[in-house]
């Protein structure tokens, strides 16, 4: 007897493209609202050059995908995730996971914050706090 095959998930519980555009225009917008953000702060405090050196660390990506290409040639993985529990081991993967998903938070939270100034200074208004209570659960 053959094992019977499993069905796939019916194609409503994809997202559709429109929700996904969504999604992509609604973190995009979130990323580069805070980098905005960043980069006038610069330039209001440091002037021209301010802003420049803002846009000059948008060179480490390039940088960083470079290493992170070398790295995957020389030890032959496929992830960084990969190389580190082949170098290291499961607890090193972990702390690598754990450090990510720290980082991770903090960006989500801090993007919040950048949007919720948007609407409101004091973090005592309700504005700002619907802001970042939306902020953070539209993403989920």
């Amino acid at each position: 007897m053959r094992p019977r095959s499993r069905q796939l998930a019916p194609d409503s519980t994809r997202l559709t493209q429109k929700q996904s555009s969504r999604a992509i225009s609604f973190l995009s917008s979130r990323i580069f609202a805070k980098s905005v953000q960043n980069a006038s702060t610069l330039g209001a405090k440091f002037g021209i050059l301010g802003g420049l050196a803002y846009a000059a660390w948008y060179t480490s990506f390039a940088s960083s995908a470079y290493v992170c290409y070398r790295l995957r040639r020389k030890f032959k993985v496929h992830s960084l995730a990969q190389c580190v529990v082949q170098r290291y081991g499961p607890y090193a993967y972990l702390s690598y996971v754990a450090i990510t998903l720290y980082r991770l938070i903090n960006e989500v939270w801090s993007n919040s914050l950048v949007v919720a100034t948007f609407y409101s200074d004091d973090p005592h208004n309700d504005q700002w706090w619907l802001a970042v209570i939306v902020s953070v659960l539209i993403p989920w």
